[in-house]
């Protein structure tokens, strides 16, 4: 019987202070989308819909790195896996959902993508 590996990577996120440059943070990005079965960005509740709060200069950065690295018809790669902690404001789950549905939606539809995947929807991942 085959059993499968797993690895468990924790990097820090990729605003923190230390990696402020682009190159660190694609070069961060590139490591973690040419390893990762599941990305997980671990959100406060109060950041989801604040950009550098949420994480998604590191998701923009990991959505260019993976047009760059994989090939459009290439199966899915990579799971994007959204945990929301301290949920306990009575926000509702479906409005939560539906912010970072349409913030993700929104930084495919702006982020820098191979030419193969310029006029892609965010489905194709």
């Amino acid at each position: 019987q085959q059993q499968n590996a797993v690895i468990i990577i924790d990097t820090p996120g990729l605003d923190g202070k230390d990696l402020k440059s682009t190159s660190t943070a694609r070069r961060s990005a590139a490591y973690v989308v040419g390893l990762a079965d599941i990305v997980i960005f671990n959100l406060w509740c109060s950041d989801v819909g604040r950009y550098d709060a949420a994480g998604y200069g590191a998701l923009r950065s990991l959505m260019y790195e993976a047009t760059r690295m994989f090939s459009i018809n290439e199966p899915q790669r990579t799971c994007l896996l959204f945990v929301i902690r301290d949920h306990d404001d009575g926000s509702s789950l479906d409005a939560l959902k539906a912010t970072i549905t349409a913030d993700v939606k929104k930084i495919w539809d702006t982020a820098d993508k191979s030419d193969s995947f310029a006029n892609t929807d965010l489905s194709i991942l």
